[in-house]
């Protein structure tokens, strides 16, 4: 498995692997949340803005994308 910086996981490609890969998207999935939140700023400028998610939980695995956009009214 290969990480990446934007949040993302990607996998080996090689075929031999698939069995295992297609377990470990199956567990991921089993075990995913989706947040929802409201910007302190709730200006729409158009532009990205940086998020930061911290758990208490250190042992958790974050995959999240590193900011919203918020696209003009």
């Amino acid at each position: 498995m290969l990480f990446s910086f934007n949040g993302d996981v990607r996998f080996d490609p090689d075929p031999a692997a698939a069995a295992t890969v297609a377990a470990r998207i199956a567990d991921a999935i089993s075990h995913q949340y989706v947040l929802q939140f409201t910007a302190a700023d709730a200006t729409r400028d158009g532009k990205a803005h940086k998020l930061k998610l911290r758990l208490p939980d250190k042992d958790v695995e974050i995959h999240a994308l590193p900011a919203y956009f918020a696209p003009p009214n």
